[in-house]
């Protein structure tokens, strides 16, 4: 069985909105109820109920409860002190010997306190997208309605004895009908509305500049306490037409991008929360997979800076240490080549609250004294290792399109809060004559860094990773944790952005 990538807590508290949107539409649904007929019949007495429809549907509270049912992912909604008002047309008749007795009028029934109970079972359909089953359940109660009082008013009709002697019988077929009627609508709403709008979720959406597609198919349901805990896949794939050799490592397109990993998968203790929707959990292991598979899709590699970029910069315009001391510093560069030679690591820095990247890197400068000819270069190879802290937060684009409405969109967004450099290895062309003191190349790669390469990423990590998931839900992710092993994402789900 594949493992999920990722694993998302949801609590209850996610489900009321939308329990709250299912009861709507039952209400839009019963009120169109107007052409309903039952009919009964006891000896010589018989009636009949035509035209029976519903003209209001006020006042219930609405709650929702996740639990397990047969190891199934069960949510059960709850509709209490609601209250119902009808009419129907009405006709009774009691067949004499000679003759029939016949009277016809209408009425109206008021039904009080009513609660409603639907359960609705959870599964996972053949394209990984969540099902909702409410129809061929076995559950304990698929669909109950409980009526504490009704009124029936009566016109017409001159036979009091009829009358008093049927409406006892029209009052249970009417809430007979009534409970027919709503377990109907809501399973019609449940499996062709949310169904529908389920079903035409994107199982994919574009992350790290469209080149690479995040998986989120669903794996596995599970309950746990007072929670929804969502397996997904959190694989990562190339977008259609890229190639796939060399772009990601095996670990990834079989584990998954994101995830639990190895660590123990969230207490129930933790599921209980009324400050956030859901609560997501990403490895150490994962983010090395993320990183990784940004290197393999070219997006984090090489690149060159030419003699105009590089001379933007005062301090590398010629002559600007001229008279320094250090032979080495009194040089300019005219070209960088930066080349990330394998792979970064990634570790989780609890102290910092940080993402800690050692990014292995290679520079190879070229390099003009004022004093000499243009033709003779100097040429340094760097052999070195970038260690960068960034923090992470996870932002909200809100645009407005021609007609006033507003989409949003998600990404990723970075803050550089530390960086290290160590230099391994330096070589230069041997024809060329200068002394390259330590503390010259510790000084002249913390000035390309700060000056040529941080501003490069600072860019990068302010425009952020965009992501589709605004295309799912609306959401914030108000808090960010860093534990050893992984870092825990916490956020209110604000509603779902397809239209239920």
């Amino acid at each position: 069985m594949k493992q999920p990538g990722v694993v998302t807590v949801i609590n209850e508290q996610f489900f009321e909105s939308e329990t709250r949107k299912l009861f709507d539409d039952l209400e839009k649904d019963i009120l169109e109820m107007e052409d309903g007929t039952v009919k009964g019949k006891d000896g010589r007495l018989s009636w009949k109920l035509t035209r029976v429809g519903v003209y209001e549907f006020d006042g219930p509270t609405t709650d929702v409860e996740i639990s397990s049912n047969n190891d199934q992912a069960v949510f059960t909604l709850e509709m209490e002190d609601a209250s119902i008002k009808t009419t129907f047309h009405w006709a009774a008749s009691y067949d004499l010997w000679l003759t029939d007795i016949k009277i016809s009028g209408q009425a109206t029934a008021k039904l009080y306190e009513v609660d409603m109970t639907k359960s609705v079972a959870l599964g996972i359909s053949d394209s990984g997208r969540l099902e909702l089953d409410s129809r061929d359940c076995h559950l304990d109660s698929c669909c109950s309605m409980e009526i504490g009082e009704m009124d029936i008013s009566v016109y017409g009709g001159a036979v009091a004895w009829i009358i008093d002697k049927t409406i006892g019988w029209w009052e249970s077929e009417i809430k007979d009908m009534i409970k027919r009627e709503a377990c109907s609508r809501i399973d019609d709403v449940i499996h062709s509305e949310l169904n529908s709008a389920l079903n035409a979720f994107p199982t994919t959406t574009n992350i790290v500049h469209e080149e690479l597609h995040f998986n989120y198919t669903l794996l596995h349901l599970d309950v746990v306490g007072e929670c929804l805990v969502v397996g997904i896949d959190g694989g990562v794939t190339p977008a259609p037409g890229e190639e796939t050799d060399n772009l990601l490592c095996n670990a990834t397109q079989s584990q998954g991008l994101l995830g639990v990993g190895g660590h123990t998968p969230l207490p129930a203790s933790d599921c209980v929360s009324e400050s956030y929707d859901f609560r997501t959990r990403i490895s150490h292991s994962s983010i090395q997979s993320l990183v990784e598979s940004v290197f393999h899709a070219g997006l984090l590699g090489s690149f060159s800076l030419d003699e105009e970029t590089i001379q933007r910069m005062k301090v590398f315009q010629p002559g600007y240490f001229s008279r320094s001391e250090d032979e080495l510093l009194q040089h300019y560069l005219i070209n960088a080549e930066v080349n990330i030679t394998r792979p970064p690591s990634a570790s989780i820095n609890t102290e910092l609250r940080c993402i800690d990247m050692e990014i292995p890197t290679e520079l190879k400068l070229e390099m003009l004294h004022p004093n000499m000819s243009k033709e003779k270069k100097l040429l340094l190879v760097l052999n070195t290792t970038f260690t960068v802290g960034v923090q992470f937060q996870v932002a909200k684009d809100v645009a407005v399109d021609e007609e006033g409405r507003e989409t949003s969109s998600i990404k990723l967004q970075g803050k550089m809060i530390r960086v290290q450099t160590a230099v391994h290895n330096t070589t230069k062309n041997p024809d060329y004559e200068v002394e390259v003191k330590p503390s010259s190349v510790g000084t002249l790669i913390n000035l390309i860094r700060a000056q040529l390469l941080q501003p490069r990423v600072y860019k990068h990590l302010e425009n952020g990773i965009p992501t589709n998931f605004g295309d799912v839900f609306e959401v914030e992710v108000p808090n960010i944790k860093y534990f050893e092993n992984y870092v825990e994402f916490e956020g209110i789900i604000e509603d779902w952005a397809v239209n239920m």
